[in-house]
């Protein structure tokens, strides 16, 4: 049994029986030379042995008779798993989802942004608890970049990642033939990652809320007039000017009232 807290009494008993090896074992191997670790192991066996199997002066019996009347009836199992060392920590996820441990940064769940977690590092895994419950876990390997679970990810970012080009140009030539050519104008026209990533989602919302047939009337009229902006889409379809006639008429300024450009100098 362990000394108990704030009993001084038990270290002195504790202290007590370190002075007995001392004296039984240690003093009694001072003057021998042990050429390996198991002739040192088989010594200090055999004197112990005899220091359990000595009569207790004041008590009845010896330690080995009270070990297994008292202490043994008293044993558990060994656990399952062997120890493993632990450290504790705290840390608040960031606006990226990330927490920082020990230089290295490992995804949490998006809706513990700016919230505290205890952190739980063992040598080969990385826990984050919240609430007394655990929100993730992550495998500790060498290396120092990001470690980001999947299922931290949200569905928006997933397919931010995965956007390319090619997939608004498959998606447009679905609509048809003017929405191809619109959407190649504005990927030519902005050449950004993000931008084009928007358009995407603007043309695919236009086209959900008034119709493929009239969106793919709506980018050959813009065409035609030069816009390449998703705001001059919505503006020709709210409008509907994508009903109206096709043909732009030009103003005639050809009058007798109207002086040409020999009148400036």
């Amino acid at each position: 049994m362990p000394a108990r807290a704030y009993r001084p009494k038990d270290k002195a008993k504790v202290e007590g029986h370190v002075l007995i090896v001392e004296r039984w074992i240690l003093f009694r191997l001072r003057k021998r030379v042990f050429t390996s670790l198991g002739e040192l192991n088989a010594a200090i066996r055999a004197l112990l042995l005899d220091l359990n199997t000595r009569p207790f002066q004041k008590l009845p019996g010896n330690r080995a008779q009270a070990f297994e009347t008292v202490d043994r009836p008293a044993l558990r199992a060994l656990p399952i798993a062997p120890y493993e060392y632990v450290e504790f920590r705290r840390g608040r996820v960031g606006m990226d989802r990330m927490v920082d441990v020990g230089g290295r940064l490992f995804s949490a769940p998006p809706r513990l942004v700016n919230a505290l977690v205890d952190i739980r590092v063992t040598a080969g895994v990385v826990e984050l608890l919240h609430g007394g419950r655990r929100v993730a876990s992550h495998e500790r390997t060498a290396g120092a970049a990001p470690v980001v679970d999947p299922a931290h990810v949200p569905a928006a970012d997933h397919a931010y990642a995965n956007w390319s080009p090619q997939r608004e140009l498959d998606w447009a030539a679905t609509i048809g033939p003017r929405t191809s050519d619109f959407v190649v104008a504005r990927l030519v026209d902005v050449g950004n990652k993000t931008v084009g990533y928007r358009l995407g989602l603007s043309l695919r919302k236009l086209a959900g809320v008034f119709g493929a047939t009239r969106l793919e009337s709506a980018c050959a009229r813009a065409l035609a007039i030069g816009a390449t902006s998703t705001s001059s889409l919505r503006a020709i379809l709210s409008n509907r000017l994508d009903l109206a006639s096709p043909d732009i008429i030009e103003a005639d300024f050809s009058h007798e009232n109207v002086r040409g450009p020999e009148h400036y100098h």
